[in-house]
């Protein structure tokens, strides 16, 4: 593959890609209009809860789940009608835990304030050994994680309930799935879809910000200028090149000094690699 590397590549395949990723900035704009207009077909959702307060006094976020909301006229809209007129509860499709939900008190700027419980984010906790009680080591913070609530790791069935439940959901399984199950992937499907594309977006900004028309500003707080594509491509190509009196590098030219520095960037064989990014 001709784009296939990273640390270690010739001033021929430099070129090649360098030619590439900088023709592909005129497309950041169609690109992001697409995103946004894929973002408003999807719709978001959101889950309100709870606070409670600890026995310490202190303010927190329970699990405890007060309301939702989605997004009015969206797929995601649709697909919750659908499912909640065919039975399902849209509190059991999943907790829609944000990282993002955290963000900076204006009361206290020296604090953070969470809307969601965890930060939005479930993590495995740390774990210490002790007599008489269960390693919690590798544990899910949330209370629904069985081992928690039966105290240990060990698989915990009792086969004459499974059975049971088996021999009672046989004649419904086909409905279940159909009716619920399968609601609820594609609703998870889309929101899975919409972190995607929320992704791709934070990536045109860190990469164009600051100079495209689309993206014309670029907040210092969250970005790093050096990550930029024009930062970058400056930076290797003054690695392989001497730059002319305006700063531009000259392509005819090779800056030994400092390819002496990096020996992954090497010249291209003359006659041989020629011509191709391989």
């Amino acid at each position: 593959m001709g784009y296939g590397w990273l640390g270690t590549f010739r001033q021929g395949q430099w070129q090649a890609y360098r030619s590439f990723v900088l023709n592909e900035r005129r497309d950041v704009g169609r690109r992001m209009a697409v995103i946004q207009a894929e973002l408003q077909r999807i719709g978001n959702v959101m889950v309100g809860y709870a606070e409670v307060t600890t026995d310490t006094g202190e303010t927190t976020i329970s699990e405890q789940r007060t309301g939702i909301s989605v997004s009015q006229g969206s797929t995601l809209e649709k697909l919750f009608q659908a499912y909640i007129a065919q039975g399902g509860n849209p509190f059991d499709v999943s907790l829609f835990l944000t990282p993002d939900s955290t963000f900076v008190d204006p009361a206290d700027p020296e604090k953070t304030k969470a809307t969601q419980p965890y930060g939005g984010v479930i993590y495995p906790k740390d774990g210490s050994y002790g007599i008489g009680t269960s390693y919690e080591g590798g544990w899910l913070v949330v209370k629904k994680y069985p081992p928690a609530r039966y105290g240990g790791r060990k698989d915990v069935r009792d086969s004459l309930v499974a059975g049971a439940v088996d021999t009672s959901r046989r004649w419904v399984n086909t409905t279940i799935q159909h009716r619920i199950h399968d609601l609820e992937a594609r609703i998870i499907k889309l929101c899975d879809l919409r972190e995607q594309l929320l992704n791709e977006l934070d990536s045109l900004t860190m990469a164009m910000g600051g100079i495209s028309g689309d993206l014309p500003t670029l907040n210092q707080d969250f970005y790093d200028e050096k990550l930029g594509v024009a930062k970058i491509v400056a930076t290797i190509d003054s690695i392989f090149y001497l730059k002319d009196e305006e700063g531009v590098p000259d392509f005819t030219t090779v800056n030994e000094p400092m390819l002496e520095n990096y020996r992954s960037l090497l010249l291209d064989i003359e006659g041989e690699e020629d011509n191709t990014a391989l």
